[in-house]
């Protein structure tokens, strides 16, 4: 990724995949710098912006996270990203029940998208339906087994269901893919 940015640096889809790869390695700083640069190269594009909602998310910068979403939803309320800012919203709202509708819709608009089954998993789960969640984790990890926040929401599931080993595959490959995920040390540091 950052040799496909050096050859188009004014092109905002290389910034924006450099942060993503960033977000998942843990650089948060790196990612918010790619994802600021996108945004600057492209302001109409809703993608940037929900990556730096995302951002803000993870950092624990909720009000901004929540600004961010709320604006990519007025201004592109059809994008996929608007989608996503939706669930985001429920989700922080604790409205898991419509985040599970708008989550739905999201795996229904992008069915490769490993990132919309983890948001419609985490919405299952903040409805204590662990066994629907844990089935479309699996879905979600066999799409894309390298995003820390599911291997990390995967890992709680599991242990939830009484599967103490397989909870603790998944948060060696979190803390793997980023050693300072917050949510999987956490979880790693919990005695099952």
């Amino acid at each position: 990724a950052v040799r496909a940015t050096t050859l188009d640096p004014k092109d905002s889809t290389y910034w924006n995949n450099l942060g993503v790869y960033r977000y998942h390695a843990g650089d948060m700083t790196g990612a918010g710098d790619a994802f600021t640069r996108a945004a600057e190269l492209a302001p109409r594009d809703p993608v940037p912006q929900n990556n730096l909602a995302e951002l803000a998310l993870a950092e624990g910068r909720r009000e901004e996270a929540v600004r961010l979403w709320q604006e990519v939803v007025r201004s592109s309320p059809t994008s996929t990203s608007a989608q996503l800012g939706r669930i985001q919203l429920a989700l922080l709202d604790k409205k898991p029940a419509e985040a599970e509708g708008h989550a739905r819709a999201a795996v229904n608009q992008e069915p490769g998208s490993g990132w919309n089954r983890y948001l419609l998993g985490r919405a299952l789960q903040d409805q204590g339906r662990d066994k629907e969640a844990d089935a479309v984790y699996r879905e979600a990890l066999d799409l894309d087994g390298h995003m820390p926040d599911l291997l990390a929401e995967a890992a709680a599931c599991a242990r939830r269901l009484g599967d103490a080993a397989r909870a603790r595959g998944y948060l060696d490959r979190a803390l793997k893919l980023n050693p300072r995920h917050a949510r999987a040390r956490q979880l790693a540091d919990e005695k099952p």
